[in-house]
C-alpha cells in the first residue's frame, strides 16, 4: 500500500461501506480550445481530435481490454488506458474525440461512463506486410517492404501517390552518398493505436545501402476519422550498441511524388503573405536560416556547434552566416526575408489545375532553422529537415534522439487558405478538466501535486492582505534548441516544463495565456525526451556503457544531458499521462537506465545529488513499476543513516544531527571551515527533503525504512520551522519580508548569510507535517510563507514565481480549504 493523503480517503470509504464511484461519478466538464502563443490569431476547428489525459481514483472506472469504460458525450471517441491501479481499475486514461470549436472560443465536452471507443470499424487494419488507413476521404497504404512514407494515397477516389513511385526518406551521409529507409530489409509497422477516430502507425527502421546502414529512425503517422491530414512524428536516432559513433550527415530529406496533372503550381508562406510559382518556369526551394521565431539557447555550445556557422564579426550579438529566409526559382532568388521578418507558418502546397494536391509543412519551422521546403514542375515535393543549404553538415551526437513533426495534407481541391490548415496542425485542440478534478486524485506530491487557480490565487492575496504582484509574470513559448544543465542558479531548482503544464490546467486568465503554457511544456518536453536523455536504444545502459571520443568536440554538447545536480526530468510522466505521447514514454524508460547506474550507489558528498537521485529513483518506481528502483532508494538510505560526521573533514559526506533534526555536511552545501552552514532553502528544506519525501510516499506497507524515513522528514520540519526563517523588511520601502537566508548558521544564526532575504525554494516540509497531523502551527507557517511568495518576485527574474512552484501551489490549496471550507477544492 502507497503511503499517500488520497490512500487515507479511500480506507475512510472502505470503512463506511461506500463505494468511491457513487461519492465520485465520473461527470467531468472538459474544456476544449485553441492552445496559441501571443500574438497569433485563432482558426475554426470542424470534427476535429482532442487529446486529453485524465486521471481518476482506485475503482471508479473499469478497464476493458485496455479501454477505459469511458465515453465522451455527444461525440466520437475513443480512449485508451495509460496507467491502471493495483486491482486493474484504470489511474490515467486518454480521452480522444472529434470536437468543432470556433475561433477563439471554447466548448464543454462531458466525460461520463461509457463502452470506451464509439461504435464504428477501425481506421487502420493489416495485411501482408501492409497497413492500410481508411479516414473516410483518404486511403492511405503503408508498405513494411521498401517504404517510403506513403506507398500508395487515394483522397475522394483520385490517387495522389502511386505505388513506387516515392523515394521517402533520404539521408545523405558526409561523402555525398545517400542511404534510404526504403532499402532497409529489417524495417518494423505496427499500429500502435487503433480506434473509430484516431489511428497511429508506428514505423521502426533504418536508412541503407546495399549492405550498409547509417543511423535509425522512429515515425509515427497519426490519421484523424473525416480529415486528410496525416501528422508525422519523425525522430532521427542514433543510440544503437552497433554502431558507437558520432556521425556526420549533409542532409536528411522527405520526398513524395505526387501523381497530379497539368498546370502545376506551388503556394509558399511568406512574411508577406502567401506566393504563387508556375512549377512550369523551374523548381521551387524555400529555405529557412536563422530566424527571431522564439527559441531558446542557453551557453556557448549551440552558438559555436550548432547547424548554421557563426559570423564571428558579430559574435557578441550571436550574430549567424545565415540569417532570416529566402525562396529560389530555378536557382535565382524571388524573395527573402531578414531575420526578423518571421514566417510563423512553414509549408509548401503543391496542386495542379484542378486543385490535386498537397500541403506539406514542418511544425515551428521557422523556430526549427535550418530547414528547406521545395517542389518540381514534376509534382516532387520535398520537407528538409536537415537540408544541405547550410553549407557545414551536421554531427550527429551517439546517445541522441531528434524529432520533428510533418504535417501532409492531401487534397482533391486546394485549401483557399493553405495556412489554415497548417495553423490547425501548429496550433491544435487541448482540453482540461476542472481543478477540482485533479485536486481529488493527487497522492501526495508525484506525479501530480495539489493546485490552484490564478483566481484563487487573487483571493488568498485579499484574504491575507498582501499585494497580489506575481500573477502576471509568465514566461513565454519558446523552442528549446539547447540547453546547459548547470545553467541557472534559482532558476534551475525546478523541471519548470512541469509547472508550465500545471499553468495550462489552473491558469482561468484567459484561454491565451492558458494555451500559450501548454505550448511552453510541449516543448521543453519535447526537447527532453530527444536531447536531455541518454539513449540506449538497443542495450540496458545500466549495464553497458558506450562513450565515443572521436568528434566528440565537433559533436557533443556542454551538459546538454540531464546532470546529476538537475535531474529535472520528473514532468515526463506527467506529460506522457495528459498528452499518450508513446514517444516520452519510450524516453522515460531509457533514462531509467541511466538514473540507475548513477544511482549504484548516489554520491553522498553532495546534497544536491543525493536529494535529486533520491526524487528520481521513486519517480522512476511510480512510472515504471520496477521494485530495482526502490531497491536503490532503500540501499541509498541507508546510507545516509550510516553515514557519519567527519570532524576532520566534514566536506566528505553528509550527515544526520538527529539532536537538533537537520542534515548537513559535504560539498557545496553552505559548510566552511570553523563556520558549519547549511543551505537550508536549496538544498535541505527542498531537494533533499522532497527526494526523501517523494522516497518515503512510494515505500510499500512494512518498509524497514517507514518508521526512519518518516522521523527523519518530521525532525528537519521542526528544524526549518524553529530555526530556518526570518521575519523583517525588505527594500527601502521597508517592506514586510518573511524569507530564509542563502546560508544559515549552524552556530549563531544571527551570523547567517543573506546574500538575498528571499522565501526560497522550501516549500513541502510544511506541507507534509501539515498533512500528517494538523496542526495550526504549520498552517500559520504557511500563511507567512505564502504572504512573501505573492508579492516578492525578487530571484525568480522573470522565471516562474514562487506561487508557481508546486509546493506553494500545494500551500495554496491548504490555505483556501482552511479560509473556505464549504469550498470544495
Amino acid at each position: 500500500m502507497r503511503l499517500r493523503t488520497f490512500m487515507t480517503l479511500w480506507l475512510l470509504f472502505i470503512a463506511r461501506g461506500t463505494c468511491l464511484s457513487a461519492v465520485h461519478p465520473v461527470d467531468i466538464n472538459v474544456e476544449v480550445f485553441q492552445t496559441l502563443r501571443e500574438g497569433v490569431k485563432g482558426v475554426d476547428f470542424d470534427n476535429d481530435i482532442v487529446r486529453v489525459g485524465l486521471p481518476f481514483p482506485q475503482g471508479v472506472v473499469r478497464n476493458v481490454k485496455g479501454r477505459p469504460a469511458l465515453s465522451a458525450e455527444g461525440k466520437e471517441f475513443q480512449g485508451r488506458v495509460l496507467e491502471q491501479w493495483s486491482d486493474g481499475s484504470v489511474k490515467w486514461a486518454l480521452i480522444e474525440f472529434l470536437a468543432s470549436v470556433g475561433k477563439g472560443k471554447s466548448e464543454t465536452v462531458r466525460v461520463i461512463e461509457g463502452a470506451g471507443a464509439s461504435s464504428g470499424r477501425d481506421l487502420a487494419s493489416e495485411k501482408a506486410g501492409t497497413v492500410t488507413v481508411d479516414t473516410g476521404p483518404m486511403q492511405i497504404e503503408i508498405g513494411k517492404k521498401g517504404f517510403s512514407i506513403f506507398d500508395r494515397v487515394v483522397v475522394n477516389s483520385k490517387e495522389l501517390v502511386k505505388r513506387g513511385a516515392s523515394r521517402g526518406i533520404v539521408l545523405m551521409d558526409g561523402t555525398g552518398k545517400e542511404f534510404l529507409a526504403s532499402q532497409c530489409s529489417d524495417t518494423r509497422i505496427a499500429i500502435e493505436e487503433n480506434g473509430p477516430i484516431e489511428s497511429i502507425v508506428r514505423i521502426d527502421g533504418g536508412h541503407c545501402i546495399g549492405s550498409e546502414r547509417l543511423l535509425d529512425y522512429t515515425m509515427r503517422l497519426y490519421f484523424c476519422k473525416g480529415q486528410s491530414r496525416v501528422k508525422a512524428q519523425y525522430t532521427l536516432r542514433n543510440a544503437s550498441k552497433k554502431n558507437p559513433r558520432h556521425v556526420f550527415i549533409k542532409s536528411l530529406n522527405m520526398e513524395t511524388a505526387l501523381n497530379i496533372g497539368e498546370g502545376k503550381k506551388a503556394i509558399v508562406a511568406t512574411h508577406k503573405g502567401e506566393k504563387e510559382f508556375d512549377l512550369k518556369k523551374g523548381s521551387i526551394g524555400f529555405y529557412q536560416a536563422v530566424s527571431d521565431f522564439p527559441w531558446l539557447s542557453d551557453g556557448d555550445s549551440f552558438y559555436y556547434h550548432g547547424p548554421v556557422e557563426p559570423d564571428y564579426a558579430r559574435e557578441k550579438q550571436r550574430g549567424y552566416s545565415q540569417e532570416g529566409y529566402w525562396l529560389k526559382q530555378d536557382g535565382k532568388a524571388v524573395e527573402d526575408g531578414k531575420r526578423n521578418q518571421v514566417v510563423d507558418l512553414g509549408f509548401i502546397d503543391v496542386s495542379d489545375s484542378a486543385s490535386f494536391g498537397m500541403t506539406a509543412g514542418i511544425r515551428y519551422l521557422a523556430g526549427q532553422w535550418p530547414k528547406a521546403l521545395k517542389a518540381d514542375g514534376t509534382g516532387k515535393t520535398t520537407v528538409s529537415l536537415w537540408p544541405e543549404e547550410n553549407g557545414k553538415g551536421y554531427w550527429i551526437r551517439y546517445g541522441s534522439h531528434t524529432t520533428f513533426e510533418v504535417m501532409f495534407f492531401f487534397h482533391d481541391k486546394r485549401s483557399p487558405v493553405p495556412d489554415l490548415e497548417m495553423k490547425r496542425f501548429q496550433y491544435p485542440l487541448m482540453g482540461r478538466a476542472p481543478i477540482s478534478w485533479y485536486n481529488r486524485n493527487v497522492e501526495g506530491i508525484y506525479p501530480l501535486y495539489h493546485f490552484i487557480s490564478f483566481s484563487d490565487e487573487k483571493r488568498l492575496a485579499d484574504k491575507l492582505g498582501t499585494p497580489y504582484a506575481v500573477g502576471w509574470r509568465k514566461p513565454k513559448f519558446k523552442i528549446w534548441r539547447y540547453h546547459y544543465w548547470g545553467h541557472g542558479a534559482f532558476l534551475n531548482q525546478h523541471d519548470f516544463a512541469r509547472i508550465a503544464l500545471v499553468n495550462a490546467l489552473r491558469d482561468d486568465r484567459s484561454l491565451g495565456s492558458a494555451g500559450e503554457s501548454y505550448l511552453a511544456a510541449e516543448a521543453a518536453f519535447n526537447y527532453y525526451a530527444d536531447w536531455s536523455v541518454y539513449h540506449s536504444d538497443d542495450y540496458d545502459y545500466s549495464k553497458t556503457q558506450f562513450d565515443p571520443k572521436e568528434h566528440r568536440g565537433e559533436a557533443d554538447l556542454s551538459k546538454v544531458i540531464f546532470e546529476w545536480e538537475h535531474q529535472h526530468w520528473y514532468g515526463m510522466p506527467l506529460y506522457y499521462y495528459m498528452t499518450g505521447d508513446e514517444r516520452v514514454r519510450d524516453a522515460v524508460e531509457d533514462w531509467g537506465e541511466y538514473v540507475k547506474k548513477g544511482s549504484s550507489p548516489l554520491r553522498l558528498n553532495h546534497m544536491r545529488v543525493y536529494g535529486t537521485g533520491m526524487f528520481s529513483l521513486a519517480a522512476m518506481y511510480d512510472f515504471t513499476h520496477d521494485n530495482e528502483y526502490m531497491k536503490l532508494a532503500d540501499m541509498n538510505f541507508q546510507r545516509l543513516l550510516n553515514a557519519p560526521f567527519n570532524k576532520s573533514n566534514p566536506y566528505t559526506n553528509i550527515f544526520i544531527d538527529w539532536d537538533r533534526g537537520f542534515v548537513a555536511g559535504g560539498s557545496g552545501s553552505g559548510w566552511e571551515d570553523n563556520n558549519p552552514g547549511v543551505k537550508a532553502d536549496l538544498m535541505l528544506g527542498s531537494i533533499l527533503y522532497d527526494g526523501l519525501l517523494n522516497y518515503y510516499q512510494h515505500m510499500k506497507s512494512g518498509n524497514p525504512n517507514q518508521d526512519k524515513c518518516r522521523l527523519l522528514l518530521m525532525k528537519i520540519s521542526d528544524f526549518m520551522l524553529r530555526e530556518a526563517y526570518f521575519e523583517g523588511t525588505k527594500g527601502k520601502s521597508e517592506k514586510w519580508a518573511f524569507w530564509i537566508p542563502y546560508i544559515l548558521n549552524l552556530n549563531d544564526r544571527e551570523k547567517s548569510r543573506h546574500s538575498y532575504k528571499l522565501i526560497g525554494q522550501a516549500t513541502f516540509w510544511t506541507v507534509f507535517p501539515y498533512e500528517a497531523t494538523g496542526k495550526e502551527i504549520w498552517l500559520e507557517q504557511m500563511k507567512k510563507m505564502m504572504k512573501m511568495a505573492l508579492w516578492d518576485e525578487s530571484g525568480v527574474w522573470g522565471s516562474y514565481g514562487y506561487i508557481d512552484h508546486p509546493g506553494f501551489q500545494a500551500i495554496g490549496y491548504h490555505l483556501l480549504r482552511n479560509f473556505y471550507p464549504d469550498l470544495h477544492r
